[in-house]
């Protein structure tokens, strides 16, 4: 800093440090005033000159919005120490900066928070220089900017999407920072939608726009977007097709295995099957088209009267997803044929049941007319109705063992006559109907005799009430010659007086398409 002094022979000179005589003494004067218009005023050493109006600007840079401050350097005046510089958002926010000269910049970061949370207020600066001897210089202030917004937020970085029965689980990633306060989540089945919005610390999330009990197959699309002050991300997308509903009838053992018929599958299906009291094996695959799916191992399951379940699982095998289980419901494997053994045998001869215990009786004698029942109690309707089955078990051909007796009727082959009964066992409703002449026996031969298929059928449903069978004859004839015997009479085996085969006498085999 300098002044200009006159000397004594009235010459301007500048000086640096100006002296003064006190006491003959000279000594470096601290400060020099002069009267200006009768006023002293201080003209040495002056206060810093005013820096040059600040220039405010905000900048996205390091994930925030940071707020750049420049001036230019007084180009009078006492030499500038530092700076103070003061940032002010009208009514909401102001601070004061200290910058040490020479640097006529500023940078500030709002302690590391950013102004992303004040983009579009508007922001300016003032700043005045100071001396080393604490000196201020005039302030100058700058114009005022609105602080900018952030960038879009990047977009997701990973997106996966899997179904467990229609349902949707969805996760994701992405860089994280201020430009991402959240992400954005839409859903299609088809042309239908729905939308779903959580926070930037979520990263995974169930969510569908549908009922996954009543949904059908399609095509789901699925979006994921960041969002953030500066707007929202490019979308990432994750696609793919939702297994369809398969549909069934006919769900049954047949020809010996577990089978249901189907149609609709896209894009495939599995298959499980268990027994009653087991566990699920998955045990097949089938794609698009398969008119029937069944378990190829079936076949190696014990016919012994378990029940089985299958349980379809649609799937789409390209992604994983898995559709909506269909439950098939249990079904019983019964043995094949089904032999079905009575629990008694006896003959009607009105007014009451005959005695004999080793016999039964067809047709009439001068004692009367004989009527035969094998009685099977439940057993047809517990072993094979629809209702205990779980299917409706179509008969393929139906047989019953008969067994003449050595002596008795004529010595000629003679037709056992079928009839149905309504009773389970003596002493029931014991209405008999039908008619039907099966396998001719001679004396003392054992034949299983045929059974017409609807009978056999009538009997495991218990159509009309019918549970059993019996022989008769319709005709009462008596021929004297015979020993006044109808020509159909026939004395055969009661059913526990022998084995055919492993089984009783008046036994059921009945074969079918289980």
């Amino acid at each position: 800093m300098s002044i200009k002094v006159k000397d004594s022979i009235g010459t301007w000179r500048t000086v640096t440090q100006p002296w003064i005589k006190v006491n003959n003494a000279q000594r470096a004067a601290t400060k020099v005033y002069t009267k200006v218009g009768g006023t002293w005023m201080e003209a040495w050493p002056l206060q810093p000159g005013a820096p040059g109006a600040p220039i405010t600007t905000t900048t996205y840079r390091n994930d925030r919005i940071e707020v750049d401050v420049s001036w230019t350097a007084p180009t009078t005046g006492e030499p500038t120490a530092r700076y103070f510089i003061t940032l002010v958002i009208p009514g909401v926010w102001s601070t004061t900066v200290q910058v040490n000269a020479p640097s006529v910049a500023l940078t500030y970061t709002n302690n590391g928070s950013g102004f992303q949370h004040l983009a579009g207020y508007g922001i300016y600066s003032t700043v005045y220089a100071q001396s080393a001897a604490g000196r201020n210089s005039d302030t100058t202030t700058g114009a005022s900017t609105p602080i900018v917004q952030m960038p879009p937020p990047p977009q997701p970085t990973s997106y996966s999407v899997t179904m467990w029965q229609c349902a949707l689980h969805h996760s994701w990633s992405h860089p994280g920072g201020n430009r991402i306060t959240g992400v954005e989540m839409h859903i299609y089945h088809n042309s239908n939608g729905g939308a779903a919005s959580y926070n930037a610390t979520t990263f995974e999330a169930d969510y569908q726009s549908w009922n996954t009990s009543t949904i059908g197959g399609g095509q789901v699309s699925c979006y994921l977007r960041t969002t953030g002050p500066g707007g929202v991300s490019n979308w990432v997308s994750v696609g793919g097709e939702m297994p369809n509903p398969v549909n069934t009838w006919a769900y049954r053992w047949g020809d010996n295995y577990l089978r249901v018929a189907t149609s609709g599958i896209s894009p495939a299906v599995q298959v499980h099957t268990l027994p009653n009291g087991g566990g699920y094996s998955h045990v097949a695959n089938f794609a698009a088209g398969a008119g029937e799916v069944y378990d190829p191992g079936s076949p190696n399951y014990a016919r012994n009267h378990t029940y089985w379940g299958m349980l379809l699982r649609p799937i789409n095998t390209a992604n994983g997803w898995v559709g909506r289980d269909q439950w098939m419901g249990w079904v019983k494997k019964i043995p094949w044929p089904m032999q079905i053994t009575p629990i008694d045998s006896a003959t009607w001869r009105g007014p009451g049941w005959r005695g004999e215990q080793d016999q039964d009786y067809q047709g009439a004698t001068r004692d009367g007319h004989n009527v035969a029942f094998f009685f099977y109690g439940n057993q047809i309707y517990d072993y094979m109705s629809a209702a205990n089955v779980g299917f409706d078990i179509g008969i393929t051909s139906a047989y019953i063992i008969l067994w003449r007796y050595p002596t008795g009727g004529l010595n000629r082959p003679i037709s056992p006559q079928l009839m149905l009964h309504r009773a389970g066992w003596v002493g029931d409703d014991f209405t008999w109907g039908g008619d039907f002449a099966t396998t001719a026996l001679s004396r003392d031969q054992a034949a299983w005799c045929v059974v017409p298929n609807d009978w056999a059928y009538a009997l495991k449903e218990r159509h009309d009430g019918w549970r059993g069978l019996g022989i008769y004859h319709g005709n009462a004839f008596l021929v004297a010659s015979n020993g006044y015997i109808s020509d159909e009479y026939m004395p055969i085996r009661s059913w526990n007086n022998g084995i055919i085969e492993g089984d009783w006498l008046d036994a059921l085999r009945i074969y079918h398409n289980g």
